[in-house]
């Protein structure tokens, strides 16, 4: 039975199906046991704000708890999952913590690929269907919005902890549909009609992206020759430079395995304890000790 379970589904996935979240005192609160699945979904991540982050209530101004009942009431009616996503990333990123936020997975996404250099949205791929020369080219408006306004949107629900961090993790809103219909950028036409700035009168406009189409325009150096940003196999590597009496050591890949095998009791279902312990220590074998 064993041998089924990991043939048909890898242990990585069997590691996350058999997670588990703690259970949080607002659950067991009046509140949370009448509220929908929206407002339960909130309750219980503020419970896990106000438990596990220090400081918490300083990042909203003292006035959490006015917010986390504001969000609750606004949550009273949704008739969107996106609408809590983002509600929900908005509030996550007033905390301004790279590891605190919510990741949804989104289907719907537009084929386009943004980068922000100095406060401008370049463009960096596009799909095959997509005209090419919009590679390159800075983005001055999506569907008559601005490119300030777009960036200030993607900045409100990213959770970085310096600005290079927000620019970093912004990038990622402009190919996801939820997040135009969210800010009101598109209406019924799932279409962008992109302006850039060094072709005013020219209007790219993007689709969906569909099946069979491809990225174009963006690509990697497999066979880098820099040292650091070439590929690895290995969890690390290093070179020791006898002329120059000093030793060069790069981290490719890292597991705190400690952790990660205290972190399996806490968030394990125990049937699954044993195989997710067995998962973590062949991936620390595979990757060498580092």
């Amino acid at each position: 039975m064993m041998l089924g379970l990991l043939g048909s589904c890898s242990l990585e996935k069997v590691v996350m199906r058999s997670a588990h979240r703690p259970e949080l005192a607002v659950q067991e609160t009046l509140q949370f046991k009448q509220a929908n699945k929206y407002q339960q979904d909130f309750l219980y991540v503020a419970g896990l704000v106000e438990e596990t982050f220090p400081y918490y209530e300083k990042y909203f101004d003292g006035n959490f708890e006015q917010e986390k009942e504001v969000i609750f009431e606004q949550l009273t009616k949704v008739e969107e999952a996106y609408e809590f996503d983002y509600v929900t990333k908005e509030f996550l990123a007033k905390l301004n913590n790279n590891h605190t936020y919510l990741t949804v997975e989104e289907k719907n996404i537009f084929p386009l690929a943004v980068r922000i250099f100095d406060s401008e949205l370049i463009v960096v791929n596009v799909g095959s269907k997509v005209d090419s020369n919009l590679i390159g080219k800075t983005i001055a408006s999506i569907n008559n919005v601005p490119a300030t306004q777009l960036l200030n949107y993607a900045l409100t629900i990213t959770n970085g902890e310096t600005p290079f961090q927000d620019s970093t993790n912004a990038k990622t809103a402009f190919y996801l549909l939820s997040f135009y219909q969210y800010y009101g950028i598109i209406q019924e036409e799932q279409v962008l009609r992109v302006k850039t700035k060094e072709q005013a009168s020219q209007v790219f406009n993007i689709s969906l992206l569909e099946k069979g189409d491809r990225w174009q325009g963006w690509k990697k150096e497999a066979d880098s020759t820099y040292q650091m940003t070439r590929h690895q196999g290995k969890g690390y590597d290093y070179k020791i430079l006898e002329d120059k009496s000093l030793a060069y050591f790069q981290f490719n890949t890292f597991m705190d395995k400690p952790t990660m095998l205290d972190g399996i009791g806490t968030y394990i279902r125990k049937p699954y304890q044993g195989l997710d312990r067995g998962y973590v220590r062949h991936q620390y074998n595979r990757m060498g000790k580092g």
